[in-house]
């Protein structure tokens, strides 16, 4: 008789073991929110705790920070060329220097769409201005006219700043760990290669200014 009640509670004990112990193992086996949905760890899978953190979300870049600087400082030589090249535009009276401006504005703003399209690809922010030391050369450049203004914007801007961009595209093409960066950074460098020598010509020769009448002169100073 004691044997048949013992029984029963023995039974009563490990069910209430067995239900218990269920629900402290399932909360680890299958995590889930409030809404009860499970969160998966899969490779691919996300689940409404939101991206898997082992799979990059979506926009993120997928190349390596060296590369992703290297694109940013492709771009700000990109973006202050246009800007200097706009100012030049604006400013110059030498036919020689305002064709080399246009050329740089066509060329380095084409430059920039294809960087862009490439950043975009890879989940890449790019500045969509020059950078403080550039800012601060196009200021002191601004308060400039006439030949100083053309001398200086084609000494700092088609010789030392493009020089700057194409060390910048060269390293690109030489240690960039993503193929279509190295691919994009070969495509530009001779068109940077064309615009150091534009600038060097310039350079070489006496500035030729346009006068109101649209005749061509010498400035009487030389760039070098």
């Amino acid at each position: 008789m004691l044997a048949r009640d013992y029984y029963p509670h023995i039974f009563g004990a490990a069910s209430l073991l067995v239900i218990f112990g269920a629900a402290s193992v399932h909360p680890e086996s299958a995590p889930q929110n409030a809404a009860g949905a499970t969160k998966s760890y899969g490779s691919t899978v996300q689940g409404t705790f939101g991206t898997n953190p082992f799979v990059p979300p979506a926009g993120a870049s997928t190349m390596s920070k060296a590369d992703r600087d290297m694109m940013r400082e492709i771009a700000y030589a990109n973006v202050a060329a246009i800007e200097a090249a706009q100012m030049a535009q604006g400013k110059s009276k030498d036919q020689r220097v305002q064709q080399f401006a246009q050329q740089m504005i066509d060329d380095h703003t084409k430059a920039q769409g294809q960087l862009q399209s490439l950043a975009q690809d890879k989940g890449v922010g790019l500045p969509s201005s020059p950078d403080k030391k550039r800012q601060d050369m196009m200021r002191k450049l601004g308060l400039l006219s006439g030949a100083a203004f053309d001398h200086a914007y084609v000494a700092q801007f088609g010789s030392g700043e493009e020089q700057g961009a194409r060390n910048a595209i060269v390293h690109a093409q030489a240690h960039g760990k993503d193929a279509h960066l190295k691919a994009l950074a070969a495509k530009l460098l001779p068109t940077v290669d064309q615009h150091v020598q534009m600038a060097q010509d310039i350079r070489s020769n006496k500035m030729t200014a346009v006068g109101t009448s649209g005749t061509t002169g010498e400035s009487g100073s030389s760039a070098k």
